[in-house]
C-alpha cells in the first residue's frame, strides 16, 4: 500500500497542463484510494477478530438441610460441621478456582442467596431428587462436578445408588455423624396395588425401622392431604426394627 501512495505522488509531481496544489492533492487521493481498493479486492483479504474468555469450571454445592443435621454427634451438631466448611480453607481454594453455586436441599431444593439464612428444619431427605433435578435442569454452563454435603440419611424418594448409573455428572460427597443408627424411626418401602377397584379393600405394606425405639408404641396414620383415613397402633420388639 505504501508503494502504491509513493508512485501514486511521484506520478502527480509534474503534471501536464500545470494545476493547482489543491487539485493535485485531490487527485493523488482519488487514484491512491482506488488503487488501493483495487489491491484489496484482488488479494480478498480476510480479517480474523479473536476474543479470549476464560471460564472457570461450574460446581454445584448441595446442602442437606434435614432436621437430622441438627442430631449431635460427640457434643457437636451436624449442621455445624457442614457451616464450619464453608469457613474451611478447602471452600476457600474451591470458590477461588471455580464458579461456586450453593443449592440446598431436604423434601425441596433451593438456591442459596445467603448462608447466614440456612435453616435445618427439613421434614425429609430426599438426596437421589436433589442430584436429579441438579443434573437435569437448564444449564446455561455445564456442570463440572457436584459437591453432596448430607448425613446420608436418605429416607424419601428412589435411593441414589438406582440412578447412579443414569448421572454423566461426579459426584463427591462429604459426610456428617456418625455410621452407629440414632434414635429414630424411619419409613423404608411403601408397596401397593398401582391398580385398584373403588369401594375395595386395598392392602398396603408398610415397613418400618426403628433404632433406639425398641419396646415403645406408636401408631401409623394413613392421610391423603390433611384427612386421616386410617390409624392402626403398632409396637416395636425390644431390639428395634
Amino acid at each position: 500500500i505504501l508503494i502504491i501512495w509513493g508512485l501514486v505522488i511521484l506520478y502527480y509531481r509534474k503534471t501536464l497542463p500545470q494545476i493547482t496544489p489543491q487539485l493535485r492533492f485531490l487527485c493523488v487521493f482519488l487514484r491512491g484510494a482506488a488503487l488501493c481498493l483495487l489491491l484489496w479486492f484482488l488479494f480478498k483479504p480476510i480479517i480474523h477478530i479473536t476474543f479470549k474468555k476464560v471460564e472457570k469450571p461450574r460446581i454445584v454445592i448441595l446442602a442437606d438441610v434435614s432436621a437430622s443435621m441438627t442430631i449431635s454427634d460427640q457434643n457437636t451438631k451436624r449442621s455445624s460441621r457442614l457451616l464450619d466448611f464453608f469457613q474451611s480453607d478447602n471452600y476457600s481454594t474451591l470458590n477461588r478456582k471455580a464458579s461456586v453455586e450453593i443449592m440446598t436441599f431436604s423434601d425441596r431444593i433451593h438456591q442459596v442467596q445467603s448462608l447466614d439464612m440456612l435453616e435445618f428444619k427439613g421434614t425429609s431427605t430426599n438426596i437421589t431428587e436433589a442430584l436429579n433435578h441438579t443434573i437435569t435442569s437448564d444449564q446455561k454452563q455445564p456442570i463440572r462436578a457436584i459437591l453432596l454435603l448430607t448425613d446420608g440419611s436418605h429416607n424419601t424418594g428412589l435411593l441414589p445408588e438406582s440412578r447412579v448409573q443414569q448421572w454423566d455428572i461426579p459426584v463427591y460427597t462429604i459426610g456428617f455423624g456418625s455410621s452407629e443408627d440414632k434414635p429414630d424411626i424411619i419409613l423404608t418401602e411403601v408397596l401397593s396395588n398401582k391398580t385398584v377397584i373403588m369401594n375395595q379393600e386395598v392392602p398396603i405394606r408398610v415397613s418400618l425401622r426403628s433404632p433406639g425405639y425398641g419396646g415403645r408404641q406408636s401408631s401409623v396414620i394413613m392421610r391423603t392431604g390433611t384427612q386421616e383415613i386410617s390409624r392402626f397402633p403398632i409396637h416395636f420388639p425390644e431390639k428395634g426394627l
